[in-house]
């Protein structure tokens, strides 16, 4: 895939916004892989695209097609380009409607950042720190993390939700 392509595509969001989404798989899965390429002109051209389609495309669409199939690939890179999706996402919905209830908005995302929250790379960590940040803002933010997120999940998030709540008891470092 040349950045000419990689252009176009941002175009195609920006031009046909939702009518754009019964195909966005086609589209965002490349660009995310291109997102761990080693030509670094390419990589940024491939992060622009994607801001691009979450700014022009339903939350919940986009939501699903970053969270099913690159959350789990092999490529620390592409799994913090996932994260940073989805932190850019929740900062665009905010908490109200990130913790709505909305059918593939919290049953996905929430999930989707806790996981990358414990991810071994440390930029996924960060931005799904994010995310969680912005969550956290939520008055019923426990009580939705706790529904939507394994108990397995939850006992490793905690320390996070800690460390993010209360960063000055951790030496001024939300680390996990």
């Amino acid at each position: 895939m040349s950045r000419a392509a990689v252009m176009v595509m941002g175009e195609f969001f920006v031009h046909l916004k939702k009518n754009l989404e019964g195909d966005l798989e086609k589209f965002v899965t490349p660009l995310i892989q291109k997102t761990g390429d080693t030509n670094k002109f390419l990589r940024e051209d491939c992060h622009v695209a994607l801001d691009q389609m979450v700014e022009n495309t339903t939350p919940a669409r986009a939501i699903v097609v970053v969270t099913t199939e690159m959350m789990n690939h092999k490529n620390p890179v592409i799994r913090a380009t996932v994260a940073r999706l989805l932190a850019y996402i929740t900062d665009r919905l905010g908490p109200q409607r990130a913790l709505s209830g909305t059918k593939d908005v919290t049953d996905k995302l929430l999930p989707a950042v806790a996981k990358l929250a414990q991810d071994s790379s440390q930029e996924a960590r960060v931005y799904s720190k994010m995310a969680l940040r912005c969550m956290m803002e939520h008055p019923e933010f426990d009580r939705i993390l706790k529904k939507n997120v394994t108990a397995n999940t939850m006992r490793s998030l905690e320390k996070i939700i800690d460390a993010l709540k209360n960063p000055e008891s951790n030496g001024g470092s939300a680390r996990r």
